[in-house]
């Protein structure tokens, strides 16, 4: 079991904001449907900045790193899937595209200019109905935003 506690202090310790998110339960997506993903715990939100399972607002304008993964579990079938980061509903990055047997992932990498008020999400698409997992560690699906300056 993995226990988390946020982090809500300051004065040095990283970037600011940050915010770490994961799923810790199976996901259903549905077939060739860009899905927004739940990740509906945070190991780290300091620095400010809301999220509510789907949807981080930011707090203050500047550069942002985000990245992540998405995994699926596709039961026995070949399917490819996808993930996106949407910035205020329009998709501004991809993941990599992957195929594969029972448990495959797109992973995403970015850096964008955002605004303060500006909500990121994380969506994916799959060829063919599965769940997206948590996995053993919770942390197959999760999401990494981190301030790096203006």
């Amino acid at each position: 079991t993995i226990t988390t506690t946020a982090y809500t202090g300051g004065g040095g310790s990283g970037p600011e904001p940050h915010l770490e998110v994961f799923s810790t339960s199976d996901q259903p997506i549905a077939a060739l449907t860009i899905t927004e993903v739940s990740m509906g715990n945070v190991g780290v939100n300091r620095g400010g900045g809301g999220w509510n399972s789907y949807w981080y607002t930011v707090p203050k304008t500047g550069r942002y790193q985000i990245s992540g993964v998405v995994s699926w579990d596709n039961g026995s079938s070949n399917i490819f899937g996808q993930a996106y980061v949407f910035v205020n509903g329009v998709g501004r990055a991809e993941g990599s595209t992957q195929s594969g047997y029972a448990f495959f992932g797109s992973s995403f990498s970015a850096t964008l200019l955002l605004n303060a008020g500006d909500q990121v999400g994380f969506r994916c698409v799959v060829s063919s109905g599965c769940n997206a997992l948590p996995g053993a560690r919770n942390r197959s699906t999760s999401a990494t935003i981190s301030c790096l300056g203006a």
